[in-house]
């Protein structure tokens, strides 16, 4: 991977990408699918999706723009998303840094530590991470699609 200093992560794109190989291929084979999401013009940035073959589980998703400081990092259907650094673990976090939240948070995901909530205005999106519970929420979203009432929690890649 490739590791730069401060937050303005020089190549983010492709370490993300080597990343979410990395973790891929470190799965059974048959159980998940890597998606690259290729920008329409240079300022777009990527999107990487980790989609398991199991329907009843959470994809894993992180969209990413080189030189800009920030990513969004987020799993399943419903739109809650982590803006990173500023909403992770160290919210001064280089490239590395980064990069190793995210391989983590997308294992809480593959291990179904994960759950989506619906709350009177939005949507909670939890993820529990070496016995922390992480969390944010989306608001103003009332009617989600596909539907979601209650709480949604996630089953483990098979």
């Amino acid at each position: 991977m490739t590791i730069t200093s401060g937050n303005n992560f020089h190549n983010i794109e492709s370490g993300l990408i080597e990343l979410f190989k990395n973790i891929s291929a470190e799965l059974p084979p048959h159980v998940s699918q890597l998606d690259l999401v290729q920008p329409l013009s240079q300022d777009d940035g990527i999107t990487v999706f980790l989609k398991p073959r199991n329907p009843s589980s959470a994809s894993a998703w992180c969209h990413a723009w080189n030189n800009v400081g920030h990513i969004h990092f987020g799993f399943g259907e419903y739109s809650p998303a982590w803006e990173l650094p500023g909403e992770g673990e160290n919210p001064n976090a280089d490239q590395g840094e980064i990069l190793r939240e995210v391989g983590e948070m997308c294992r809480a995901v593959i291990n179904g530590s994960c759950e989506h909530q619906r709350r009177l205005m939005g949507i909670t999106a939890r993820l529990k991470i070496q016995g922390k519970n992480r969390s944010v929420t989306d608001l103003l979203i009332f009617w989600p699609s596909p539907p979601l009432w209650g709480t949604r929690k996630y089953a483990p890649w098979d």
